[in-house]
């Protein structure tokens, strides 16, 4: 029984990863499909030597978490945003050449930082604000 509904529903998924990295893998297994298109999309937005801000962990449990992120960012810095009522004082804080903001579920906000720094959309609810202009 529970070779039928566990063991090979999970051993058919593990062969479709074949050929895939070890942070693809880890990606797709932990957090899923759209989890692991997005972080290939910051990949290669964000250089390895640049600052990568989070949201806080209020907005997104794993967006926001900076162990998660800092496993599969590695080796760009990242920090995040302690909470959302200090966006003002993060987005001055973090405000350097080599910094890109996540932006996840409206988190900072585009009426705040458009004006300052360009941006990338990934979907509807995540993107990522690129440096300063």
């Amino acid at each position: 029984m529970i070779a039928t509904r566990l063991v090979l529903p999970l051993n058919q998924k593990l062969k479709t990863l074949e050929g895939q990295s070890a942070l693809e893998r880890s990606a797709l297994l932990s957090f899923g499909d759209r989890f692991t298109g997005y972080l290939q999309f910051v990949i290669d937005e964000i250089p390895e030597d640049a600052r990568v801000v989070l949201p806080p962990v209020s907005v997104d449990a794993t967006y926001g978490n900076i162990g998660i992120m800092q496993y599969f960012l590695f080796p760009r810095d990242v920090v995040n945003c302690p909470s959302v009522k200090d966006t003002d004082e993060c987005l001055e804080l973090f405000s350097g050449r080599a910094t890109y903001f996540l932006f996840v579920k409206g988190f900072p906000a585009k009426e705040i930082v458009a004006e300052l720094r360009p941006f990338v959309e990934f979907d509807l609810d995540l993107g990522v604000f690129l440096p300063v202009k």
